[in-house]
């Protein structure tokens, strides 16, 4: 008989849910949530892919980040066009971000819906994990929202 494992702290968690605007529909906006089409509308956007078979986002497309707080190995794992894709993070600070977007069609373009889970998986994240904060949050996706939308209009990167 095996014993299962007992937990011995909850963990620190932050989840964040936000909705944006992008002012183009689904299916456009879609296929830029992807770490190879990133390069060609987020100013700053840096990754390493790793793994595709395609060459750009796919389920089980595997790419790396570092944004100053370590490296981060991104799964996507879920990947359903035009209407949601999810990316789980790993940190080498020890926390795992899980990112759910989520697609529908609005008078305007798209209702973006973004998800984010935080949670330290090692006690050292604990205060990391404790110290996401919300408003910074929101509004770099807000950011994003902007850039896709200039991106979607115009067919160029628009300023950071």
């Amino acid at each position: 008989m095996t014993t299962r494992p007992a937990q011995t702290r909850p963990a620190q968690t932050r989840a964040f849910t936000h909705e944006h605007v992008v002012t183009a529909p689904p299916d456009a906006l879609f296929p830029l949530l992807c770490p190879v089409l990133e390069y060609e509308w987020i100013p700053t956007w840096d990754c390493r892919l790793v793994h595709s078979v395609s060459g750009v986002a796919e389920h089980g497309c595997v790419f790396t980040t570092d944004f100053g707080t370590g490296e981060e190995t991104w799964v996507c794992t879920t990947y359903r066009p035009p209407t949601a894709i999810e990316y789980t993070r790993f940190a080498q600070g020890g926390w795992v971000t899980m990112l759910s977007l989520a697609l529908a069609p609005t008078g305007q373009g798209t209702a973006l819906t973004v998800r984010q889970t935080y949670t330290a998986v090692a006690p050292e994240a604990e205060a990391v994990v404790a110290a996401m904060d919300e408003a910074v949050e929101r509004s770099v996706w807000a950011d994003l929202s902007r850039l896709a939308s200039v991106y979607l209009a115009t067919g160029s990167m628009g300023p950071a």
